[in-house]
């Protein structure tokens, strides 16, 4: 009997450990979930009494100029521009008349940026770039760099492929233009030339295949 009991020893003991291990792993759990609790109630309580203050907190009332010598005291008013104290009605009106536009890039350049996508996964491609953010303002300076940049100013590439370290190889450009878009982007190509960016005009209907996208515009 005693020999039996003294094998059943380790059991009860290994018994006993497994039982109390799962015991305090349940209060663990049941502890866990009364803080995670208490949490979310504080959390809820916290906004109720924020929504609160800010639905009491009074509003300044709106003043408008109803007489003439007011007007005088606000030209703003008289010429139509907003003060400001009503600057952030202003600009919220402003907000709410701007409109998205459908698409960013029109059919042509959309397929041309695929194609470059596809035909360059080794490079960077860009679309719709400002041909001034491809010169450095100042390594020049003076009167001829500042001429160049006001030049440039508003004139749009429809690509731009670079390396990795997004250094500009190429400007591609796709689709019709206007005559005098023609003659901004002629010296934007003169800039791109002089600088060894490449410079590539593309027919929209008339767009290399895949595996011909890198002779195209590399070169190579």
């Amino acid at each position: 009997m005693l020999t039996f009991l003294l094998w059943l020893s380790p059991f009860v003991v290994i018994g006993a450990v497994i039982w109390n291990f799962r015991r305090k792993a349940v209060a663990r759990a049941a502890e866990s979930e009364k803080r995670f609790k208490a949490f979310l109630n504080d959390a809820a309580n916290t906004e109720t009494a924020g929504t609160v203050k800010l639905a009491s907190t009074p509003q300044p009332p709106s003043v408008q100029p109803t007489d003439a010598a007011t007007i005088r005291a606000a030209p703003g008013a008289l010429a139509g521009t907003p003060s400001s104290k009503n600057s952030s009605a202003y600009a919220a009106q402003a907000a709410a008349r701007a409109a998205v536009r459908e698409r960013l890039l029109a059919p042509p350049q959309a397929l041309l940026y695929y194609l470059l996508r596809l035909g360059l996964p080794d490079h960077e491609v860009l679309a719709q770039v400002a041909a001034s953010s491809l010169f450095d303002a100042g390594l020049r300076g003076g009167f001829e760099s500042e001429a160049r940049q006001k030049r440039l100013a508003g004139v749009v590439l429809d690509c731009v492929v670079c390396d990795k370290s997004f250094k500009a190889i190429a400007v591609v450009q796709c689709g019709a233009r206007t005559a005098d878009e023609d003659a901004l982007l002629a010296y934007a190509r003169t800039c791109c030339e002089s600088a060894g960016v490449r410079w590539v005009e593309l027919a929209p209907d008339a767009l290399p295949r895949r595996e011909g996208v890198r002779t195209a515009i590399l070169g190579a």
